[in-house]
């Protein structure tokens, strides 16, 4: 695993009822991805590229805080962003190469290149795109210098080169749900630690619902779930599955494909949750409730204290 936390938001359906709104969420994002920072780890983050969402406030934020292109004394980025097939492949080359490289930046924003490192997902590493390569069924892309460069080996790769691998990749079949799939599987395997937050019921993109399957592939891997369910949404359900909040669960009057039995599947790996996370359970229970920054923060730290430890 990498010494990195992968983080999880969207938009729940019942996040004012719970009394927020969608600014909560972003100052809530912003204030943990600093934490974490701050505490030494890196941020993993999946998601894609609307203009409004989540991802390019995470990254624009981070970037006007950490963007100095090194991380822990270490040229390295300190967000890395896990770029889903079925999220990358329909936007145009151009548009990718743009954000990536702060070609067209507004005058109120901020340079990501220096701060982030992408994983572009793709269907199995097609035989041919990078011969040799290891790191898995992605290529890692940073950009340095306005070069873009291959993290496993720190060549720099053409445009016109990176251009060809996300074409021969894009042309591949596979579902969203399968490509999903594989991308939250991969962030399992090297995050030891998911926060949760919000999160839809409904209308997700895969074939079960996103924070639920992120959730039970962590577990899984015998990772940390720290779900803040204060904010409701999916996030709530993850932490009333684990036994970190106790509540009612909320009924809502439409969930999507496989929901239920994705809830079902997460609770039957409470018991092995609550094993993996005895060390910090208590630091969860109690973070499972808030909704304050700040104390969320304060859990948090406890929580990525306690695993430095078991790292050393």
């Amino acid at each position: 695993m990498e010494k990195m936390v992968a983080i999880s938001v969207s938009d729940g359906p019942d996040l004012q009822l719970f009394g927020f709104l969608p600014q909560h969420l972003r100052r809530l994002l912003a204030s943990l991805a600093a934490a974490t920072l701050r505490a030494g780890w890196r941020i993993g983050y999946g998601g894609d590229l609307r203009r409004d969402g989540f991802t390019r406030s995470l990254l624009a934020d981070m970037a006007a805080a950490f963007g100095r292109g090194e991380f822990q004394g270490r040229p390295q980025a300190a967000v890395v962003h896990f770029f889903a097939l079925s999220s990358w492949r329909d936007l145009s080359v151009q548009t990718i190469l743009e954000h990536m490289t702060d070609r067209k930046l507004g005058p109120t924003e901020a340079p990501i290149a220096p701060v982030v490192e992408t994983r572009f997902f793709l269907k199995g590493k097609p035989a041919g795109i990078l011969p040799g390569s290891s790191t898995g069924p992605f290529v890692g892309i940073v950009v340095q210098d306005g070069a873009l460069r291959l993290v496993e080996t720190g060549d720099e790769i053409e445009e016109s080169r990176f251009i060809s691998i996300l074409e021969t990749a894009a042309k591949v079949p596979s579902t969203p749900g399968a490509a999903l799939t594989s991308m939250r599987r991969t962030m399992a395997a090297v995050c030891p630690l998911r926060i949760q937050f919000s999160g839809k019921i409904d209308a997700y993109q895969g074939d079960r619902p996103g924070l639920l399957e992120e959730a039970t592939e962590q577990i899984r891997a015998g990772g940390i779930v720290m779900p803040l369910g204060a904010f409701g949404g999916a996030a709530r359900e993850v932490a009333i599955a684990l036994g970190l909040l106790r509540a009612e669960r909320t009924r809502y009057t439409s969930y999507g494909r496989s929901y239920q039995r994705s809830f079902a599947k997460l609770a039957g790996l409470a018991e092995q949750h609550e094993r993996q996370a005895s060390h910090v359970w208590p630091y969860l229970q109690e973070a499972a409730g808030l909704g304050t920054p700040h104390r969320i923060v304060f859990h948090l730290n406890a929580v990525l204290a306690e695993m430095q430890r078991t790292l050393a």
